[in-house]
Parts: structure tokens; C-alpha cells; sequence
């Protein structure tokens, strides 16, 4: 993990620096903000384009979705976020895997 500045994209869709710890499973992070804490406090998020794909995770469930998940073809053919959505509108097989990661990561890989 490390701490320093990573790019996020903030609501108007602007990539902006944040400050706070991070951790590349490229092409995916785990982050949290600097002024954030507790242990439910860690997003998974896509580098280029700084979106969120989960957050207000654990430490452990936030690192085990970026593994599992990084792989996904979705993250080779998305350039912004519209490409995602549009990607994965097509592919409903991989759309399922993700939504399914994404729900067992909340619910704590039990």
C-alpha cells in the first residue's frame, strides 16, 4: 500500500488529484482518501478512467475484487466511461461475473 496522490474523476467527470493510500491491481486500484477512515472505507476503482467500480469496502474484500475482476476484457476496450457502459451492454455474460464479484465483496466473500 502506498500513500501519496492518485487521480480519481470527480463528479463533473474532470480527473482531479486526491490524496490518500492506494494499491495497483491494474488496471484497477484499491484507494481510500486521506481523510477517510475506518475499515469499511476502501474503493476499487478503474485507473483511466478514475471511476469508481465499488466502494465503502474492507481492506481485504476491496483487494480480493480488484483480483478477481481485473481481468475482465471490459477494462482492455474502455477508454471513458461511456465505453464501459456500451461494452458491457453487449456482453451480458461478463456484465453478470462483475455484479456478482461486486455483490460477494460487499457482503464479505462469505
Amino acid at each position: 500500500m502506498k500513500k501519496g496522490f492518485y487521480m480519481i474523476a470527480s463528479n463533473n467527470g474532470i480527473m482531479e488529484p486526491e490524496e490518500g493510500s492506494f494499491e495497483h491491481y491494474y488496471p484497477l486500484m484499491v484507494n481510500r482518501r486521506a481523510d477517510k477512515g475506518g475499515s469499511h472505507s476502501w474503493n476499487v476503482t478503474h485507473v483511466q478512467t478514475g471511476r469508481s467500480i465499488s466502494h465503502n469496502l474492507p481492506l481485504a474484500a476491496a483487494r480480493k475484487l480488484a483480483r478477481n475482476i481485473k481481468h475482465c476484457k471490459v477494462w482492455e476496450v474502455s477508454l471513458t466511461p461511456d465505453d464501459i457502459h456500451t461494452y458491457l451492454a453487449s456482453e451480458t455474460q461478463e456484465k453478470e461475473f462483475l455484479m456478482k464479484e461486486r455483490d460477494k465483496a460487499y457482503r464479505g466473500y462469505r
